[in-house]
């Protein structure tokens, strides 16, 4: 019997989508409502309040551009090849 722990093949795999996600996507597709358009299409209306404006911009580019992970080790080498960089990001 296992105890506990990551086991070879267990839980579900890496990037796949769950139920609840799954049942969301249909119903959208059954109600023809693509919400990133409707936000899109939100932005064109000349009276939306800028605070709303922003809070859109900031969902829709956070869709379509990679989030910049932090720097959190430095590898420094030890070699005096000037060819070679410093240090690995």
């Amino acid at each position: 019997m296992a105890h506990g722990g990551k086991r070879e093949g267990a839980g579900r795999p890496k990037g796949s989508k769950g139920k609840t996600y799954q049942k969301i996507v249909k119903r959208l597709e059954e109600l023809n409502c693509d919400p990133l358009m409707g936000m899109a299409e939100m932005l064109e209306d000349p009276n939306l309040q800028p605070e709303l404006r922003f809070k859109i911009l900031e969902h829709l580019s956070n869709k379509i551009y990679p989030k910049i992970q932090p720097v959190t080790e430095f590898q420094f080498k030890t070699n005096n090849n000037l060819e070679e960089p410093l240090f690995d990001i």
